[in-house]
């Protein structure tokens, strides 16, 4: 007959009981020191995390000086929400209008951080849907507002391109020390300055023109690292050839931000190779 188990004493019972309350403790301890050290940062009102250095920005620029054709609203859609869906976490997307009036001050009206899906959201310290809402639909008010007003916009009586590159240049959150940038241009990149004498509407040599202007005397933005997408806005009545264009901005953005790569449409454009150094600058 197997031996029957005797009863704990008093002391034993109470032994194991805080042996069993000491190891739900330490586990309860580990499992909420975890969630602690690997919880989400608080968020800004930009939905940026607070405390840390930014690693991705893209800025979106749009030029204002010409109204967009029904097509091109839809490909200006479609290029903003495409940054914006590529944006990794924590990453920064802004929207910003060319203004003539202000050169190097270029108006914001988008500027968030992506703060990922819900489900990378703590729930202890965050509520993931509201979030990731906020995150979606602070986007489409306004950018919905910026086709409306790019359908209707007059005509400018200036386009000051390379000023507004340079005042994005400056911005905090597009500084060289964030190790992934992108400037995403949506224009028809003919810079019309008349009173500093550059315009890239005539045929002609584009570089000496623009080497000879006072454009060429300010300063250049600081662009290291890089990368320029340019979405062209077509401009056929325009006597100088896209491919000339092409070549310019290329050019300029190499030798005068030193970006580390540029495309049109998606394409990349070689830059003239052959230029003499003193060709390259004022």
């Amino acid at each position: 007959m197997a031996e029957r188990l005797r009863p704990l004493t008093r002391w034993q019972a109470r032994r194991r009981a805080l042996f069993i309350g000491s190891a739900v403790l330490a586990a309860t301890a580990a499992v909420v020191g975890g969630v602690l050290l690997n919880r989400d940062p608080d968020l800004d009102d930009h939905l940026c995390p607070v405390g840390r250095p930014l690693k991705d920005s893209v800025v979106v620029v749009v030029d204002t000086t010409d109204p967009l054709a029904p097509g091109e609203k839809q490909h200006f859609l479609d290029v903003v929400h495409g940054a914006r869906d590529q944006l990794p976490r924590f990453g920064k997307l802004s929207l910003l209008l060319l203004d003539p009036r202000h050169p190097f001050q270029p108006e914001e009206r988008i500027s968030l951080c992506n703060p990922g899906s819900p489900g990378q959201l703590g729930v202890l310290f965050h509520t993931p849907k509201h979030v990731a809402q906020r995150w979606t639909e602070t986007f489409e008010a306004p950018l919905e507002a910026v086709a409306t007003e790019l359908a209707r916009s007059p005509r400018g009586a200036v386009s000051p391109i390379i000023e507004t590159v340079v005042g994005v240049s400056w911005r905090q959150d597009f500084k060289a020390t964030i190790p992934n940038r992108r400037l995403i241009l949506i224009s028809d990149m003919r810079q019309f300055t008349p009173s500093e004498g550059l315009s890239l509407y005539p045929a002609g040599d584009a570089w000496r023109r623009f080497l000879g202007s006072g454009v060429a005397q300010r300063a250049d933005p600081d662009l290291a690292g890089s990368v320029v997408q340019i979405e062209l806005i077509h401009r056929p009545e325009a006597r100088l050839p896209e491919t000339d264009l092409k070549m310019f901005w290329t050019r300029w953005f190499k030798s005068r931000g030193h970006t580390s790569k540029v495309t049109f449409d998606g394409q990349v454009v070689d830059p003239i190779s052959d230029a003499k150094p003193e060709e390259s600058r004022p």
